[in-house]
């Protein structure tokens, strides 16, 4: 009886581990390794856990952004990390930004279904987190006013002073 106990626990084990292997690792490695075909140079794939360790170093140390400026010395520009299971693609040269943040290529670029399947719900359907097309179009129109250079420069001070208080 035991044995047959263990057998099954064995089972269900490895069909977890499968899965976890096929849903989760699996993919983010698919991605890794097509990036690093490209040319693009990054920190080493750790499945599930990626650069969790470094960061946490680095934020125990409360210097965040340190990590992220001492991985485009090690790497460039444009790298690969992973935060979690998740690799990311961090593209820190300004031409490649510009392009990204066109409006020219906004239709090239969707959002995950994340976030109109979890964050929607939320804080709601028109707004510029989960927008796509015309409607995010729409969005961005109401709120750029706000970030035009002379509202800008009048909050530097706040914003300052409110870094000072944080840190």
């Amino acid at each position: 009886m035991f044995s047959i106990l263990l057998y099954i626990f064995l089972i269900i084990l490895l069909i977890l581990c499968l899965i976890i292997y096929i849903k989760l690792i699996r993919p983010e490695k698919i991605i890794y390794d097509k990036f690093r075909a490209q040319g693009i140079t990054g920190e080493p794939f750790i499945p599930l856990l990626g650069q969790i360790s470094d960061l946490h170093r680095y934020r125990e140390a409360d210097k965040m952004m340190n990590y992220y400026g001492d991985l485009v010395e090690k790497h460039g520009h444009v790298l690969l990390y992973s935060f979690g299971p998740v690799v990311r693609l961090l593209v820190n040269e300004p031409d490649m930004l510009a392009d990204v943040l066109s409006r020219q290529n906004s239709k090239y670029y969707i959002k995950p279904v994340i976030a109109t399947t979890v964050f929607a719900p939320i804080i709601g359907y028109h707004n510029l987190l989960v927008a796509e097309g015309s409607e995010h179009e729409r969005a961005r129109r109401m709120i750029n006013p706000a970030f035009y250079h002379t509202n800008l420069k009048s909050m530097i001070s706040i914003i300052a002073d409110r870094t000072k208080k944080n840190y």
